[in-house]
């Protein structure tokens, strides 16, 4: 009948999200793609970005701006939302517990309703923008992503060899060395990964089924390569 997705009240401005930008960002993403599939459904689509509900909180205070919601307000929230989502008026709704000061951010007058209608924008061509030959250069240099995967390979070289791994030559299968590098079992996969990453690279060579050091790097070395990644 309608599909209602969940969504969190961080991606607003006023939440106070300073801390949590990747989340933010997400929840962005996540809406603007619920709010893109509204025109193609064939049912209502919405968004309710919910503040924080007391019942996850376990009695934690959250801020001094931001309450909880309880449960029957959540649900009476949800009722109000779907009815008016049906109807076509509604398509979006924040609900949270929020002080007078973060009312006054909201710069939303109590009790008024107001209705967004954003003009279409026409279409224009951006300005084209001329880069000296010897800049061009320098950005496809800075921004070359072989170069970057070849530093990320070099650091991640060196932050395995501060686990005590790939400091001899031997070879070893590769749950030899996650056991000894102290790494759990459950970052298997990811364990493979860098495996994968660092043969490809030039820095470890597989015979069969054991990996080897191809490509040594002195502890004395790893300071410079540090230094020069910050650099970078």
């Amino acid at each position: 009948d309608f599909l209602c997705y969940f969504s969190s009240g961080q991606g607003f401005a006023f939440s106070g999200a300073a801390k949590l930008s990747a989340y933010a960002c997400g929840i962005t993403f996540a809406d603007a793609f619920a709010e893109a599939i509204g025109p193609a459904a064939r049912f209502p689509v919405g968004v309710i970005n919910w503040g924080f509900w007391r019942a996850s909180l376990q009695a934690q205070a959250v801020s001094e701006h931001l309450d909880a919601l309880d449960d029957e307000q959540g649900f009476a929230c949800f009722s109000r939302f779907v009815a008016q989502l049906a109807s076509g008026s509604l398509r979006r709704l924040l609900c949270l517990q929020a002080s007078p000061a973060v009312r006054q951010l909201m710069a939303v007058p109590e009790g008024q309703p107001l209705q967004l209608q954003p003009q279409p924008l026409p279409p224009a061509a951006l300005p084209g923008i001329e880069l000296d030959p010897a800049e061009h250069q320098r950005l496809q240099q800075l921004f070359d992503p072989q170069r970057l995967d070849q530093s990320i390979a070099v650091l991640l070289m060196v932050q395995l060899q501060t686990l005590g791994i790939f400091m001899t030559p031997q070879a070893q299968s590769a749950e030899h060395w996650r056991q000894q590098a102290g790494i759990s079992e459950r970052f298997g996969r990811w364990w493979l990964e860098c495996l994968a990453i660092l043969v490809e690279h030039g820095y470890l060579r597989r015979q069969g089924e054991d990996f080897a050091v191809a490509t040594t790097i002195a502890r004395t070395r790893h300071g410079a390569i540090l230094a020069a990644w910050q650099t970078q």
